[in-house]
């Protein structure tokens, strides 16, 4: 676990160092070091720490692919800076584990979903539809809705905390703040 944490303090580390080269405008820098964060926390979610570091760890994850969207976004590559957050949120959802013993982390993965919902549609908002980016956020509604029903099947306690957090997952942002990538 120590050398879990000593990764995650890495990451920070570096994803901190990749802000600094982007205020400096050294994005091709900034780029490449904020690629070796995304690497970096892409091994660590199928880690232990996931699980006691839930929040950090999807923070982690989000975080790298939004900073490197935004920076892809400064050099005009607006179709990759799309695929990333997309692969954001799809990473997301790839590992919500219906039958998981670990409510925290599912808790987490839905309170990112979120975050990462409303940046799609911040995407949409500035730059117009694309076929990655709807994909992606129907995605969402459709496992929000299966995991309600799942709980609703299983009618547990646990369940109601999910319920909770899916629900909010669902809501029509049509008036939200961008959130920032700096």
């Amino acid at each position: 676990m120590p050398q879990e944490s000593a990764s995650l303090r890495a990451w920070e580390y570096l994803a901190q160092r990749a802000r600094q080269l982007a205020i400096a405008d050294k994005i091709e820098y900034a780029l490449l070091i904020q690629s070796q964060a995304l690497q970096l926390i892409r091994r660590l979610l199928c880690c232990p720490i996931l699980q006691t570091h839930p929040d950090r760890c999807l923070d982690a994850w989000v975080a790298s692919h939004h900073h490197i969207a935004h920076l892809l976004t400064k050099r005009q590559q607006l179709a990759l800076a799309a695929n990333y957050l997309c692969d954001a949120h799809m990473g997301l959802l790839s590992l919500i584990q219906p039958d998981s013993p670990c409510i925290a982390v599912q808790q987490a993965l839905w309170r990112h979903l979120r975050d990462t919902h409303v940046a799609l549609l911040h995407w949409q908002r500035q730059h117009g539809h694309s076929a990655e980016v709807d994909a992606a956020l129907q995605a969402s509604v459709r496992e929000s809705d299966a995991a309600v029903c799942r709980c609703t099947a299983r009618n547990s306690r646990d369940c109601d905390a999910l319920r909770k957090e899916s629900s909010r997952s669902n809501v029509e942002f049509t008036d939200f703040a961008p959130i920032s990538l700096h």
